[in-house]
């Protein structure tokens, strides 16, 4: 880092979805299929000589004016503790810039963007020189794995429980197999890119959103309460053998995947938080559970809707979620994760 000349580090975070295993890969064992998607949070930090350690500026296109932290403000929202925690202390920034191209309503992981981008921007700042700047190819596996671990205890200070399988998406991208391990580490696995995924697995957002802390709350109380556990593993340890075959194209048919959703799905729709109007409303169409079917993502909720089967068979699905408000999201699969970048602001 060059000293006296102003620069910018910019971090870009991919979405994120959940394709199986919510709620499983909480506890030990658990195994969950995520999916990183091409559609970007953004955090620029400038850097330069007028820093203040007394208060950064922050803009966001979350909110329409900027706002000011100091050591002594008392908001307790995710941005400001996080902008407390790791980056004030650093006494080098002058200004943080928030853009996202997802709404957090979609449940595409946008808090725990927030998270990887801000603690890693801590990182590559504190270990920056004037002789060189720190970047992620800089970070060791043995410091990937304790970011990781860092961010996930921010996580669980806004909500009950977190497997961490959101910013293990985040930061590595693809399409990745997770097991949760006794540690609370996960192990990843990458899976092979179907290359007409989006022609079979369809993502619409537009509901009301739902907060993943009272979600998950409300839906593991639910779990627990009717004894439910052993089997929502059974229905998510299927799903997710199913959607493997399917990547690595073995004899799991487009079928047998609709049936394991069907499945699940029915556990799931007796829980206080599922989707019931627009759940009954799909339930009722032509071909649903035998050509084409759908789940709820993540937590659960009115976030993201996953829609499963050919896009000709999806299309009366299509034309119901769309006149309730919905809308498809066009995506491809992110495979760099978490990106890092340094540039000057000078010319």
């Amino acid at each position: 880092m060059n000293a006296g000349k102003p620069q910018k580090l910019t971090l870009t975070v991919p979405a994120k979805t959940m394709l199986a295993g919510e709620y499983d890969i909480l506890t030990s064992g658990g195994e969950a299929i995520a999916l990183a998607l091409n559609t970007y949070l953004r955090v620029i930090i400038t850097l330069g000589p007028q820093a203040n350690e007394q208060q950064i500026t922050v803009l966001s296109d979350y909110w329409g004016e900027g706002r000011i932290i100091t050591p002594a403000s008392t908001d307790d929202d995710l941005l400001t503790i996080l902008i407390k925690d790791f980056i004030l202390p650093l006494r080098k920034v002058t200004a943080v810039e928030i853009s996202s191209q997802y709404l957090p309503s979609y449940g595409f992981g946008s808090s725990s963007a927030l998270i990887l981008a801000l603690q890693t921007a801590g990182i590559c700042i504190s270990n920056s020189s004037a002789q060189q700047n720190y970047g992620r190819d800089s970070l060791t596996d043995v410091d990937a794995t304790k970011l990781l671990q860092q961010a996930r205890s921010t996580q669980l200070r806004f909500q009950s429980q977190a497997s961490g399988y959101d910013l293990t998406t985040q930061w590595h991208g693809g399409l990745l197999k997770l097991q949760a391990e006794p540690t609370g580490q996960l192990n990843t696995q990458a899976l092979p890119v179907p290359q007409d995924l989006d022609e079979i697995l369809h993502i619409y957002v537009g509901g009301k959103g739902a907060s993943t802390p009272e979600t998950m709350v409300t839906t593991c109380d639910w779990l627990t309460a009717n004894d439910l556990h052993a089997m929502i593993r059974k229905h998510s340890r299927r799903l997710c053998a199913c959607f493997i075959d399917i990547c690595k194209q073995q004899d799991t048919t487009l079928s047998a995947l609709i049936a394991a959703v069907a499945a699940w799905r029915q556990v799931f729709a007796f829980s206080p938080c599922f989707p019931t109007h627009i759940a009954t409303q799909l339930a009722h169409l032509h071909g649903c559970d035998q050509t084409w079917t759908f789940k709820t993502s993540g937590a659960g909720g009115e976030d993201a809707l996953l829609l499963i089967g050919q896009r000709q068979a999806v299309q009366v699905a299509d034309q119901s979620l769309r006149a309730n408000g919905w809308h498809a999201i066009p995506y491809q699969p992110d495979n760099k994760g978490l990106t890092v970048e340094w540039s000057s602001n000078l010319p």
